[in-house]
């Protein structure tokens, strides 16, 4: 398998590209940043964070690598809990969740959180 920080140019439709890293065992670019947060402060978002992390590591690899987005739905909603009030990223996390369909996927986090991400 390649490793995660592996340069690697895919000739794909940006909707499928998360997907397919996933499937030559690659973990794509914002799934690592999130992976590499501490727990956050906070009741919900502490909440989200360990449900979250606790389904990532019982859930079978064949669900986690047909995920078509990054960052994945569970690190969609860990984040969203982390820097919004639980009501919103409630229904952001809903909104994502119904979204997720084999014509759907991509990179998929709005601009304020990445900015927060990378920076």
């Amino acid at each position: 398998m390649f490793e995660d920080d592996a340069n690697v140019e895919l000739d794909l439709p940006e909707n499928m590209i998360p997907r397919a890293l996933r499937g030559l065992g690659i973990t794509p670019a914002f799934d690592r940043l999130i992976d590499d947060l501490s727990e956050p402060d906070g009741f919900f978002a502490r909440a989200a964070y360990r449900f979250c992390r606790g389904y990532r590591r019982i859930r079978p690899d064949a669900v986690g690598n047909r995920c078509a987005f990054d960052p994945s739905c569970s690190r969609y909603c860990e984040i969203m809990f982390r820097y919004h009030s639980a009501p919103l990223a409630l229904g952001l996390t809903i909104k994502r969740l119904y979204s997720c369909t084999a014509a759907n996927g991509g990179f998929d986090l709005p601009d304020d959180i990445k900015a927060r991400l990378k920076g």
